[in-house]
């Protein structure tokens, strides 16, 4: 498990004890807000990043206010900590984030969308005190990338959008919202877009393999099989590498290329043994052309006590790789601007 999951599961299971101090009825009376908050901005800025998580989860349970969210930011010290130190508000957006992660169990549905327009509002103000739009655009697809995890891409669309507006050429936020489309059906528009991230990160596999079957699905075959052809051979041993081998002996086949979906398919689970696919290709297409199907069963019970998902099932998902990568950088810029909080705040924790 990756660090950041860990985190993010600790986080989570925070919520959950929180929210049942709340259900039950702490005997504590609630802090208020704006110093509650402002105390937790103190120990961001000193590095405490999962104690400020959790002194904010905790004013929430505690408050009488719960359901509209307690630990909302109070917007004069965001206005304040902009004016002064507009780099601050990096490190506060990323709070926010953090916050929604936490809510991420039945029940926290409104505390959760709280957290999400906090961090949101508070990236806008890092934009409008005048921070760098590139960054301001990585704010907002991290954000986006966090609501479409969570098949909410009513909510991250939007995002998306707003993130493309500071920065055309984000390529996360262009990812998110081609896979958007080609799950709506407009083909046409997601292979614009997939077209664009793959002139700004060209290595990418995964968004070559998306191109490659969006073009396969309007009838651009040649140059998906010129795609799939360069995956498969490639390897990798990853679903990737999987399902362009799949999808590869199926777009032969379905262009009456059945010989050559045969040798594809028989390639392909050569090349991946355990791939459960594979092998009932090669049995179909064998049987299609005439061919012997000797081994389909021992090739289908060689690896069946093997734990596999589904390489669609992984396509069908969010793209994770590039969000990694700007959740990487955001949290890099993250450390670099924690002396502009802790500057923005003063010895006692009140804003300068």
């Amino acid at each position: 498990m990756s660090p950041r999951a860990l985190g993010a599961r600790r986080l989570a299971a925070w919520a959950v004890t929180v929210l049942a101090m709340a259900a039950s009825g702490s005997a504590q009376d609630p802090p208020r807000p704006r110093e509650a908050y402002l105390g937790a901005l103190d120990l961001l800025a000193r590095g405490e990043v999962e104690a400020a998580v959790a002194s904010l989860l905790d004013l929430d349970a505690r408050s009488a206010e719960i359901r509209a969210g307690a630990a909302a930011a109070p917007p004069r010290v965001i206005r304040r900590i902009g004016r002064r130190r507009p780099q601050a508000l990096v490190p506060v957006a990323l709070l926010h984030q953090r916050i929604f992660l936490a809510y991420d169990q039945p029940g926290a549905g409104g505390l959760a969308s709280a957290a999400a327009r906090q961090a949101e509002a508070v990236a806008q103000a890092y934009v409008h005190a005048g921070g760098d739009r590139e960054l301001g655009s990585a704010l907002l697809t991290s954000l986006a990338g966090h609501w479409h995890s969570r098949s909410q891409e009513l909510m991250a669309v939007p995002l998306y959008r707003r993130a493309l507006a500071l920065e055309p050429e984000q390529p996360a936020a262009l990812l998110g919202l081609a896979v958007v489309e080609e799950k709506r059906g407009a083909l046409r528009t997601a292979a614009s877009l997939l077209e664009s991230v793959t002139g700004l990160a060209p290595l990418d596999r995964e968004v070559r393999l998306r191109l490659a079957l969006v073009r396969s699905r309007t009838g651009r075959a040649e140059q998906a099989l010129t795609a799939l052809d360069e995956l498969a051979g490639r390897g990798g041993g990853d679903w990737i590498e999987a399902l362009a081998h799949q999808e590869r002996a199926r777009l032969l086949a379905s262009t009456g290329r059945l010989d050559d979906a045969l040798v594809a398919a028989r390639a392909g689970a050569a090349a991946l043994p355990c791939d459960p696919v594979l092998p009932v290709l090669s049995g179909f297409y064998s049987e299609r052309t005439g061919a012997p199907t000797a081994g389909l069963a021992q090739a289908l019970t060689a690896c069946a006590a093997e734990r596999r998902v589904s390489p669609r099932l992984l396509y069908n998902q969010q793209p994770q790789r590039l969000l990694e990568l700007l959740q990487a950088r955001l949290e890099e810029a993250e450390r670099e601007r924690l002396p502009a909080l802790a500057a923005a705040l003063g010895l006692d924790g009140r804003v300068e």
